[in-house]
Order: C-alpha cells, then structure tokens, then sequence
C-alpha cells in the first residue's frame, strides 16, 4: 500500500479503537472508505496475525452481502483496512423513517447470508450493531461492513454496545458463529420492539444475566418469537439458526392482515405533519349545512313522524308475537335478540356450575352466546370471571408446588384463551419454580464432595445463588450456601498458615460469594489479612535483597545491607520461600568463583580478605571447606612447582635438554608449568630449552642432517609458536625435505 495513492477526506465514524474515513483513491478516481487502528505493544503479534488472515480471505473471497475489502497493511504501527466506499444510511438512521415488515425480514436474510459466508470461512464478525447493517442509499440492498475488531480486550465498550454481545464474549471474551448469531437476534428484536430485550429502570440497556427469559414480541406470531428465543439463548450450545430457512418461512405464517396493513416499525418521533396528514383540521365544522325548516313545519313534520311510528310498533309487536320468520327478521335488523340467546345462555350457564366440565368447553359455550349478540355483557363478563377463577386456582397448585396438575391447567387456559397477556406471570412463576427444583436436585449431589472437587462446589454455590435470586426464602439454598462458606473459610485458614497466600485469597472470596453473612468468616478474614501483610514484608526484603544481588553486594557490607543477610530475613518470614532458598546457593557459588579468581591473579591478600567476610557471613560450612581446600592446593601446586624448576634447572645445566624422552628440562618445566603457570622462573628457563633447542637445530641442518634440524625446531617452536624467524627456517627445511 503506498499512502500517497490515498487522500483522506473526512472522519465519519470512530468504533473499538477504529478510525473511519472517508477518502478518495487518486489511482483510480472513486471514493473508498480507509479504517485505521494504532496498535501498541499489549497487542499481541498472534491477534494481529489473525485479524490479518480473517480479512486476506475476505478480500479473495468477496461476498455481495459484505462490502469489499481492497486492502489490507500493518504500517508505522498501524493496521489499515480499505474498503470500497457505499454511499449508504445504517439501520439507526432507516428505522427512524420506519421499516415494513417485508423489509425487516429481507435485512434479515441478507444479514443472514453475510454470516453464513463469514462463518463458513472460519470468521466471526464480533461487531454486530446497527451501525453495521448498511440500507444502499439508491437501492436499498443491504450490506454488512466489515468486521473492525476490537484488539484491545481490556477495552470495555460502551454499555450501548455491550448490549450486543453474547453473555460468554462478556465474561471469557470467547467469540464464535453462536455470538454472532445472539447479536443478531438483539438486532432483531430491538427492530421488531424498539427496545432492548433488557433494561434498567431508566429504560437503558443492562446486561443479561442468567435468570433473564426472553421477553414477548408485540406480534402473534409464535415461529417468529420462536427463532427470536432460540437465538437469544443464554448457552452458546443451544442457540440454533438457519442461514437459509428460518427468517424466510416466518413470512409463510404472517396473516393477511397483518401483511394488508404493511405496519411500519420506527424508533424515531412522529413529526406533527404526519398527524395533519391523516386528521381532520380542528376548525372546519362537522356540517356545512345552514338551512333550518321553520317552526310551523318543524311541528307539523314531528306530529305525522310520531303517528307513522306508534302505527308500525303495534303492527311489529303483533307480528312478533304470531310469526317466527317476523322475529329473525327483526333480529336480523337489530329490533330484538335471536331467538336461540336465552337457550343458548341456558346452557352456557349449565355447564359453568357443572365442575367436570374444562375451561375450553365452558368458554366455548359463552362464545356461541357471543356469536349471537357479540355485546353480550352477561357473557363477556363470565368469560372474565372464568378466566379470572382458574388463573386463581393456577396460582395455588403452583404456590403449594403441583406442578403436574398447574401445567395441566395452565395447558388448557392457553388453548382455551390464547394470546392472553394475564396468564404470563403464572407462567413465568412455574417456570422458575420447576428451574428451582432442578437447580436443588441437581446441587445437591455437586456439594457431597466438598473440598475434594471444586469445580463442583462453585456450580452448586452458583445454582443456589440463583434459587435464591428466584426465591429468597429457600431454606434449603441458604443452609447449603452457608455449609458451603464455612467449608471455604476452613480451607482459606489452612492457606494462610502455609503461607499460600494467593490460595487463601482465592478461597476466602469464594467463602463470601457463597455467604457473606456468615459468622465464621471473620477469623478466615484475620488469617488471610495477616497472611497478606506477611506476603508484603516478604515481597519488599526480596525486592531489596535481588537489587543487592544484582549490584554485586553479595555479603558486604555486613549486618543487613547485602543479599545474603536480606534473603534470610527471608527464610525467617517464610522457610519454604524457594527464591530465596536459590539466591542463596547461587551467592555461595559466586564466592567460590570470586575466590577462585583471586588465586589466579595470585591476590593472596584479598583472597584472605574475601573468606574473612564469608566467614563473617555465615556462609555454610561446605563452601568455607571448599575454600579452604582451593587455597591449600593452590599452595602445594607453587611448592611443586619450585621443586620441578630446580630439577629442570639441573638438568638444563648438565646438558639435558630434551634428552632422554621422560626426564629432561623441557618436560620437567612444562610439569612445573602446568602446577604454577605463574611462575616467571619457569617460563623464562623453557624460553631458554626453546633457543638451546633452536641452536641444534640450525647446527643439524647446517651439517646435512636436515631431518634432525626439522625435529629440534619442531621442539623450539612448540614451546615459542610466535617466533617467525624459527617458523620461516622450519617451513623451508620441510620444502626442502
């Protein structure tokens, strides 16, 4: 990528860290879109390298449903992404100006189509918002924007966007294809609602927990709230979709009515104009009419109206009275009731008093009386009273715990009242109290193990945790909560006097999520508190000790001011303090090393000096032993070596040079030398064997005896290697030769 091919025109939008702008490639003349994102060292090179990858197959694999991706490089720190530029709004901005549902379901599939290829390509989107779905300004195609990840985890977003994301991306950051398919479902939900699924008291988002159900959508539509609810579901296990067939086939169930009247659904305000659109103005008049008869023919016109009506009541009553086609004919045109009202009330009243007959069945009957006259208030309010008794009697089974007989009810009521808003919160009752049960079947045996399997026990602290949320007044959850505490609080003691303080920590927050109320905690709280503070004064006198380690003062200057007196201090806190037990043996091996060196530099003084302090240190007695015996062997070497000198001298002086093979001058010094390198005496008495050694030499090649010339100087050589006279000489024997 070359810089310079792009100008930067203006910023547009700035999401999880991104830089969005819009700018104009100058190569090619067209606007495209460039993202940027600063990277620094928390970042780490295999989340880069994998973003990376996810959008090189993007950009080879394009889809019509994602915008294209024309380039991607990581430059000056910064990783860039171009795009092609879509003169487009967002969902934000469409449904302010209101989406059919037709439409809605076609974002859908598309939406749907983008993530089936993301998906199929190993690629999570993680970044599904309304922001994202993009409505093509010309012709409405809908497109999703590239994933722009958010590399910088430790990054909270916005609660608004937090909304979005799956409850297993918020608490382990684990993205998958079931994530992407939760935020889709709170994009659908939210287009279908206007609303979150989830809000505080001040109507803005929160975050799902576990306990929250999926609320009801505004439309009788049950395969369209059944997609939604498998979408949403907490597990990322057990959210199902289909790419291709779910959204499309909820269409299929829509009724006419609701497909005729095309509702709109917006989130924005409506504008007074489109109230004026469909009202009549205040001030034009019901009717224009001002013309009246006059009072004489008012009189006249009423008195013969009269007449006419008091003639046809007497001729209706006689008729009503004689024909039964009459009486249809006058329930027909709303005179008198159906012939058929009263039997059929009878019966429907029959049938309430008897207490073998279902719900479905009595409702069913005050229903026939309502096809007869749909203003039957006697009915309508039996219905009520009906509903009203067994909602009644629902709620008993359910509060004395028969879940059987409730269901069974609750059954009928939903076949016999469908649709009826009342009947929820008994459902949701059941609901939570068949999830209580469950939840304390399935703790109980989770808590038989106690310490020995933990994972176990914090699923049961978090299974009656929820109980208790559910219902705050379960004995049970509470006694198994406090017998969990305690348990914890034993174990965070026991930590904290091995000085396993990090265990202790741990185990003592557990003991308080399971009860915080619970007496035993406070001795637990002493210990870990003590424990801590002890973990600090540990911490800060190895901090100092390492420093002096590093600068050097391994046991200067004495008292505490070095590391080895700091280290133990240590050991005094914490015997089993495993760095410090290291340090230590590590100081030791460097006085030996420092005491080694001094003897080589034959610095008798300061080698005195050095074990002096050692042992003033209170080094161990092994290492005062091995310093000892290093100085005692160093000495007997010298001695040895002074005795071998005066041997080679000896032998030098009678003539024995290098004859015979195992006692001759040269040997025995370079004996001596190998005892005591040191000793200038040796070296300067084998320098002296070299050059003796070197004069046979010349004399043997000088008297023809070029093969003993080429032995001696390969002797004198050997001891003197640098001397290039002797090398020349030896080089040119050996051509000869």
């Amino acid at each position: 990528m070359t810089p310079d091919n792009y100008e930067e025109l203006e910023v547009y939008r700035e999401v999880n860290g991104w830089i969005c702008a819009l700018a104009l490639d100058k190569q090619r003349q067209q606007s495209v879109a460039i993202n940027r994102l600063h990277l620094d060292s928390s970042v780490s090179q295999e989340a880069i390298q994998e973003y990376q990858e996810c959008l090189l197959r993007l950009r080879d694999d394009p889809h019509p449903n994602l915008l294209t991706i024309l380039e991607v490089a990581f430059e000056n720190g910064q990783l860039i992404v171009i795009t092609e530029w879509l003169e487009a709004e967002d969902l934000s901005a469409r449904k302010d100006r209101g989406l059919s549902f037709d439409q809605i379901l076609a974002m859908s599939n598309a939406i749907a189509r983008a993530l089936q290829h993301l998906h199929s390509n190993g690629i999570v989107h993680r970044t599904i918002s309304p922001e994202s779905v993009l409505f093509a300004s010309e012709t409405q195609y809908v497109r999703l924007d590239v994933p722009l990840w958010n590399l910088y985890p430790e990054q909270s977003p916005p609660t608004q966007d937090q909304a979005y994301y799956a409850p297993e991306v918020l608490s382990r950051q684990q993205h998958s294809a079931a994530s992407d398919i939760y935020a889709l479902g709170i994009l659908l939900f939210t287009t279908f609602v206007g609303n979150f699924p989830w809000t505080d008291q001040n109507g803005m988002p929160r975050i799902r927990t576990l306990e929250d159900v999926v609320p009801r959508l505004p439309l009788s539509l049950p395969s369209l709230q059944q997609t939604i609810d498998d979408m949403l579901a907490f597990s990322p296990s057990a959210r199902t979709f289909s790419y291709e067939n779910t959204i499309e086939t909820v269409g299929d169930e829509i009724p006419d009515s609701v497909m005729v009247s095309d509702p709109r659904y917006r989130s924005g305000t409506i504008d007074i104009s489109e109230i004026q659109r469909v009202a009549r103005p205040l001030d034009q008049p019901v009717s224009s009419s001002s013309e009246s008869p006059s009072k004489k023919s008012r009189f006249w016109l009423y008195s013969t109206v009269m007449f006419v009506a008091v003639v046809a009541v007497l001729a209706s009553g006689f008729a009503y009275v004689n024909f039964d086609g009459v009486r249809m004919l006058f329930h027909e045109i709303g005179i008198a009731d159906h012939p058929e009202l009263s039997e059929r009330w009878r019966d429907a009243e029959s049938l309430r008093l008897d207490q073998n007959q279902s719900l479905i069945t009595v409702i069913a009957a005050y229903n026939k009386v309502l096809e007869l006259d749909p203003r039957h208030n006697g009915a309508h309010q039996a219905i009520e009273n009906e509903k009203r008794d067994r909602r009644e009697d629902i709620d008993s089974r359910i509060r004395s715990d028969d879940f059987v007989v409730a269901q069974q009810w609750l059954d009928e009521y939903v076949t016999a009242v469908p649709n009826d808003a009342e009947i929820a919160p008994l459902v949701r009752e059941l609901e939570n109290r068949q999830r209580r049960d469950r939840l304390l079947a399935d703790a109980r045996p989770l808590v038989a193990a106690g310490m020995d399997d933990l994972a176990s026990l914090d699923a049961a602290v978090l299974a009656y945790r929820t109980v208790l949320r559910l219902f705050p007044d379960s004995e049970e959850a509470e006694r198994h909560l406090h017998d969990i505490a305690v348990m914890y609080a034993d174990a965070a003691i026991k930590a904290a006097n091995a000085s396993e303080t990090q265990a202790a920590r741990n185990f003592f927050e557990k003991a308080v999520k399971a009860d915080p109320t619970a007496q035993e905690l406070e001795e637990a709280h002493d210990r870990v508190k003590l424990a801590e503070e002890l973990e600090t004064d540990i911490n800060t006198t190895i901090q100092r000790a390492n420093a002096f380690f590093e600068e050097g003062r391994l046991i200067t200057p004495p008292e505490e001011d070095n590391a080895m007196s700091s280290y133990r201090k240590v050991l005094a806190l914490d015997p089993d303090n495993e760095e410090a037990q290291n340090k230590l043996v590590e100081i030791e091996k460097r006085l030996i090393g420092q005491q080694q060196q001094l003897l080589e530099e034959r610095e008798f003084g300061a080698e005195a000096n050095l074990v002096l302090a050692a042992e003033q240190a209170g080094v161990s007695e092994a290492t005062l032993l091995a310093m000892s015996d290093a100085l005692e062997s160093l000495q007997e070497d010298i001695q040895d070596a002074v005795k071998l000198y005066r041997e080679a001298q000896s032998l030098f002086q009678r003539g024995y040079i290098s004859e015979p093979e195992h006692d001759n001058a040269i040997t025995v010094l370079r004996r001596a030398q190998a005892k005591d390198a040191k000793n200038s005496a040796v070296s300067a008495l084998l320098d002296q064997c070299a050059e003796r050694t070197a004069t046979v030499a010349q004399e043997a090649f000088s008297a023809g005896l070029v093969d003993r010339a080429i032995k001696y100087m390969d002797l004198a050589l050997s001891i003197q290697p640098m001397n290039d006279a002797w090398s020349r000489q030896y080089q040119q024997w050996r051509q000869r030769d």
